[in-house]
């Protein structure tokens, strides 16, 4: 309800003073029903800037409102503006709510401008999407669905990037290859377990050689190798395609596999980028050398390693950037990364990440900050003044995301990567469908740990939250066909009559209206799961309602009214299931 007072007051204070609402602007439901429906302190706020008496701007401000036909009364009460509306009120949420995706002018109100970038999943491409994976791929999917809807039909004014950081450069790509060969020079063994796999090739002399190629010794192979069946499948299709061993085409054609395979479970599960980014060209390019030169003044070196200058900002220590052994750490790499993401001129950056993250989150805002200032020519130490605190660094933003735990007939399955004892992303997929994952992963925030119960997402009852919004859907559809293939009736929107809406009614048409409010917190937030809560409470209120109030069979106009009520019912619920890419069926 104070939405459209918000609106109305925003577009009254340009055109008489030629400016915005100030942040600290209220607009609320009054305590007192006699005041109204609605009301703001606007003037208060305004008062200094145009110094002028706060009575005299509520006046101005109350006199041009009371020209809107929404409004049945518009008075200054204690320099405050109270509002009544008028049922042309409801006239009007309806004429809104039946724009296409009308709830996406919320992000209109956020002000986003620049280049910005979501990373997410960023899986190593070592084996199957996990279900941890999915639940950050389906927030990112989300989010940017939001932002890219919004730019199209508002051409907004900011660009938006989907990025997949692929880690192809690591120690984990030695373990799969290595993995692969084991499974080559063992297809014929399929009775025998991990260790002894690993124990029949102790002394085979090929194998061992190609191990050192690699850069792996059984015994790392043996404790820190993956174990999957997916493996033997990579080996298997490797000989389809190549007549002997050669360790760098295995290497490439394990990690394309593996690769090509997280794609097409995205794709299956409806996620989307725009680029695929890989680590291995940081090091082939001039990101990784350009980004540690930049940030020599705050690298030194102390028994054989170098450290970065963290605890300057903040941190409670130091850290390490490269090894006593000469190895580099993940941190220096996703240092070049983040340089890279800078030097592409992104102004805003997020990142989704599992919740193991935690304790990497400020090292890495701070070697952001260190990269943006150096690269602007700024002081790093002054500019750190400025914020005081590097959670105040807004460019780079870190969404941690809990896990999943997932559950078949009330018992947990225990899963494992490396071991291969885990359900796939796919496999999942396969038994409960894409719809079922991608609504059921947002029912909870993603700071809150997720329990997905298998057979409770193949239920076709109330109680699965997926089924329940999708069944007021088709519900309405239902109707809506009855009414015009048993009744022969027309409900055009300019037969509406605000008129004769009862309290339920009006009640459904503020909650409609209300998405709007939804999708600007939803990015404001970055609070997906705040989409189905939504959805979940407008089911339940037209279940509530369809059961209250009979539809078809009233005098005619009551029946027009209330179809044209339930199609826009129909059409929220369609447009945000579509934001989600969950099915609205027409019939279940």
């Amino acid at each position: 309800m104070v939405e459209v007072l918000k609106e109305k007051v925003e577009k009254v204070v340009k055109k008489l003073y030629d400016l915005k609402l100030p942040e600290k602007a209220k607009f609320e439901i009054p305590k007192n029903k006699s005041y109204g429906d609605a009301s703001t302190n606007i003037s208060f706020l305004l008062a200094k800037t145009l110094r002028k008496n706060p009575k005299d701007i509520a006046q101005e401000i109350a006199g041009k409102l009371q020209e809107d036909e929404i409004f049945e009364k518009v008075e200054v009460i204690n320099n405050f503006i109270n509002v009544k509306y008028s049922p042309k009120y409801y006239s009007y949420l309806l004429s809104e709510i039946n724009k296409p995706y009308f709830f996406l002018e919320g992000v209109k109100e956020i002000s986003l401008k620049g280049k910005i970038q979501y990373e997410y999943v960023s899986a190593n491409p070592t084996g199957p999407l996990h279900l941890g994976h999915a639940r950050g791929a389906i927030i990112g999917d989300v989010l940017t669905t939001i932002l890219k809807r919004a730019k199209e039909h508002l051409s907004l004014d900011y660009q938006l990037d989907r990025e997949f950081y692929i880690n192809d450069a690591g120690r984990q790509v030695k373990l799969l290859t290595a993995s692969v060969l084991l499974r080559i020079f063992t297809l014929d063994k399929n009775d025998l377990s991990w260790e002894e796999l690993i124990t029949s090739l102790k002394d085979n002399e090929e194998f061992l050689n190609y191990l050192k190629e690699i850069g792996i010794t059984l015994e790392e192979l043996k404790e820190e190798g993956y174990r999957g069946d997916y493996i033997k499948e990579i080996a298997q299709e490797y000989l389809k395609n190549y007549k002997k061993i050669n360790i760098s085409d295995l290497e490439k054609f394990s990690l394309n596999w593996a690769l090509n395979n997280i794609k097409k479970d995205l794709k299956d599960l409806g996620v989307e980028f725009d680029i695929f980014f890989s680590e291995k060209s940081l090091y082939e390019g001039k990101d990784f050398k350009e980004a540690l030169d930049l940030l020599k003044p705050y690298i030194y070196e102390k028994e054989g390693a170098l450290w970065l200058k963290t605890s300057l900002f903040g941190d409670d220590k130091d850290r390490v950037l490269r090894k006593s052994n000469g190895d580099w750490t993940y941190f220096a790499g996703d240092i070049a990364y983040h340089y890279s993401k800078l030097k592409r001129g992104y102004t805003k950056i997020i990142n989704i990440w599992g919740h193991d993250h935690h304790g990497y989150v400020k090292r890495l805002k701070i070697a952001t900050f260190l990269l943006d200032c150096l690269l602007n020519n700024k002081n790093p130490e002054e500019e750190f003044k400025n914020i005081k605190n590097i959670d105040n660094y807004q460019k780079l933003n870190v969404i941690l995301v809990q896990l999943v735990k997932l559950f078949r007939n009330g018992q947990e399955v225990k899963m494992s990567k490396r071991k291969g004892t885990f359900v796939t992303l796919r496999e999942l997929l396969n038994e409960v469908g894409k719809d079922a994952i991608r609504f059921i992963f947002l029912t909870k925030s993603h700071e809150t740990p997720l329990d997905f119960d298998i057979e409770l997402a193949k239920k076709e009852a109330n109680e699965n939250p997926v089924y329940y919004v999708k069944y007021a859907h088709a519900r309405i559809a239902s109707i809506l066909r009855k009414a015009k293939n048993e009744f022969d009736l027309d409900w055009n929107l300019d037969r509406f009559n605000p008129e004769i809406l009862n309290e339920e009614e009006k009640n459904l048409l503020k909650n409609l209206f209300f998405a709007k409010e939804i999708i600007k917190r939803t990015i404001q937030k970055q609070a997906p799961h705040l989409i189905p809560y939504y959805l979940l409470d407008l089911a339940s209120a037209f279940h509530k309602y369809y059961s209250s109030c009979k539809i078809l069979g009233n005098e005619k106009e009551l029946t027009i009214n209330r179809l044209i009520l339930i199609s826009a019912i129909k059409k929220v619920l369609k447009e945000l299931l579509d934001i989600l890419k969950v099915n609205a069926p027409e019939k279940m």
